[in-house]
């Protein structure tokens, strides 16, 4: 089965196993949808929906359904950008996990795979995901676009990161990894910044229960037939 290839987060935490999408929207909800082939503006990319369908992938004995986007992407930041920095930035609704779990990622340019969008320049993006259960036979799939921010997050030193706008949409929570050698915390004492990490901990503990569903920062949903759906 296809496991997080693009699962590695930008902030310099390590991205933990998030369980499946229960608590999520559903595809119904949610901003206005966008047509296929429509232009997206995710201010550093520009994406446009081609199509999709299922594939199947053969593992040993066992042969597995995936479902498939085919995207046009064009860079328009000023600095490259990796494919995992924008396949963290769609988001799909029905995926087993989210963004951060079940996805593998392809992307050619002049029909040379590559793994790095180079500004300016058209790129061909395949996305595959595993579906959720009960969803192996889905007639389309639901993608949300999201934006980019430059931000450094305070209980973080020194960082300075892009990182999606809606990347709090998955049930992890980087507070839960913080640590007291992460904290920048003049004049307090070392018992008083492993007391503030224990409590970021609690916080991004408690988010990830709650499965917070935040649509800050998404700019379009894309409802996508699958061709090979029954």
């Amino acid at each position: 089965m296809l496991i997080a290839g693009i699962a590695v987060g930008v902030v310099s935490v390590a991205v933990a196993v998030t369980a499946a999408t229960g608590g999520f929207a559903s595809a119904g909800s949610g901003p206005q949808q966008t047509p296929l082939g429509a232009s997206i503006d995710q201010v550093h990319f520009t994406s446009k929906v081609l199509g999709g369908s299922w594939t199947t992938e053969k593992l040993g004995k066992h042969t597995y359904r995936n479902m498939s986007a085919r995207l046009r992407v064009t860079n328009t930041g000023d600095r490259p950008a990796t494919l995992i920095e924008y396949t963290k930035s769609v988001i799909p609704l029905q995926a087993w996990g989210g963004a951060l779990l079940a996805a593998q990622a392809k992307a050619y340019t002049g029909g040379t795979e590559t793994d790095e969008l180079t500004p300016g320049i058209p790129t061909d993006v395949v996305v595959q995901y595993t579906p959720n259960t009960g969803e192996e036979h889905a007639k389309q799939l639901s993608l949300r676009f999201c934006t980019y921010e430059h931000r450094s997050d305070f209980y973080y030193s020194g960082h300075q990161v892009w990182v999606p706008e809606c990347d709090n949409w998955a049930t992890f929570d980087p507070r839960e990894m913080v640590g007291p050698k992460d904290i920048t915390a003049p004049g307090l004492s070392p018992a008083q910044i492993r007391q503030k990490a224990h409590r970021l901990n609690q916080q991004g503990a408690a988010a990830r229960k709650a499965k917070v569903f935040d649509p800050t920062g998404v700019v379009a949903q894309v409802n996508i037939p699958l061709k090979g759906g029954s």
